[in-house]
Parts: structure tokens; C-alpha cells; sequence
């Protein structure tokens, strides 16, 4: 009994498909592992001193912007990393994200309210009225440096009537010199 000419060809294409598949069952396994849930990854990023992007951080774990939150309101964690995350969240301008902000900063200590409203300008294209609105809120905080925060989160927002109001009700009350001038310039800005 003859053999057709195919088998051997057949046994080859077997062969190589094999040998290939071999050989790239750990790149798809490393591809597969670097879109699972991985917090690790995402706080390794954080630490680091080569900084991140948004691209990095997608590659490092799926659901970042959950993981971002979670870091950012953990009291227990390195503050280096906290801060970090805060900074983070300005790159997923969601309504979740946003709310997230608004919740948080409330009650967040000084630095992080400040870095909170820092990374809610991004989300003024998006949510230009809840940006104002968070602007508004702590343009009337007790700290001055919170003031200052919130000042400059309003440069994030287009000139509308209703931000000019804002900054007017606000310049009335003001009673620091340095942040009297800065509304100034920013409504003559306007």
C-alpha cells in the first residue's frame, strides 16, 4: 500500500503548528495575565520613578480606574502611593470617577483634598456643572490653600455667566489678600 504524496506534508504543517503553538503559549499567557485584575501592578506603578501613563497602567491590570479609587481612599496605604492615585484618576474622566472625586475629596486632609481637585480638571469638558459645582463648594473652605485649589480648578472651566457670579460672590467675601488678586486676574481673565 502506497502512502499519497500529502501525508508527508501534512505531518510537517502538524509539526510546525505545534512546535509554534508551543512557543507562543507563554507570550498569550503573558498577554492573558496582563489584562486580569492585578492591584499589585497598578501600586508597583505607583511607586515608581518613572511615572506612568494611561496605556502602562491598562497593560499593567484590567479595571485601573477601580483599582486607582481603591489605593486613593485606602487610610492604611503609603501616602506616596495614595497621592499617586489621585493624580491617576485624572486620566479615567468617568461619571464614576468623578463622583469618586467629589465624595472623597469632602473629607480628605488638606494635601489630598487639594490634589483631588487638581485631578477634577480634567473632568471639565466632560462635566463642566459638577466641575463648577465642586469649585464652588471649596472655594468657600476654610483653608486658604484649599481656596487656592479650588481657584485654579476654575481655570479649567470655560467663562460662562454662572462661573463669573461664582467668582464675584466669592471675591466679596474673600479675606486673603493674595487670593483676592488671583480672582481678580481671573475675572479679568473672563
Amino acid at each position: 500500500m502506497t502512502r499519497p504524496f500529502y501525508s508527508g506534508a501534512l505531518q510537517l504543517a502538524l509539526a510546525l503548528l505545534l512546535t509554534a503553538s508551543w512557543f507562543a503559549c507563554p507570550v498569550i499567557a503573558e498577554a492573558q495575565q496582563a489584562t486580569q485584575y492585578r492591584p499589585d501592578r497598578v501600586r508597583a506603578m505607583m511607586t515608581s520613578i518613572h511615572g506612568y501613563t494611561r496605556e502602562g497602567l491598562e497593560g499593567a491590570s484590567s479595571n485601573v480606574d477601580e483599582i486607582l479609587m481603591m489605593l486613593a481612599a485606602d487610610d492604611q496605604e503609603q501616602m506616596l502611593v495614595r497621592r499617586q492615585a489621585i493624580k491617576g484618576l485624572r486620566l479615567y474622566t468617568t461619571a464614576d470617577v468623578l463622583s469618586f472625586i467629589e465624595q472623597n475629596s469632602a473629607a480628605a486632609p488638606e494635601s489630598l483634598k487639594r490634589l483631588y481637585l487638581s485631578s477634577a480638571a480634567g473632568f471639565a469638558g466632560a462635566f463642566p456643572a459638577r466641575v463648577q459645582a465642586l469649585a464652588e463648594a471649596n472655594l468657600n473652605d476654610s483653608e486658604v490653600n484649599v481656596r487656592f485649589s479650588a481657584l485654579k480648578l476654575s481655570d479649567a472651566l470655560r467663562a460662562t455667566p454662572q462661573l463669573t457670579t461664582m467668582l464675584q460672590s466669592r471675591l466679596a467675601l474673600e479675606s486673603d489678600a493674595g487670593l483676592r488678586a488671583a480672582i481678580q486676574r481671573r475675572l479679568g481673565a473672563n
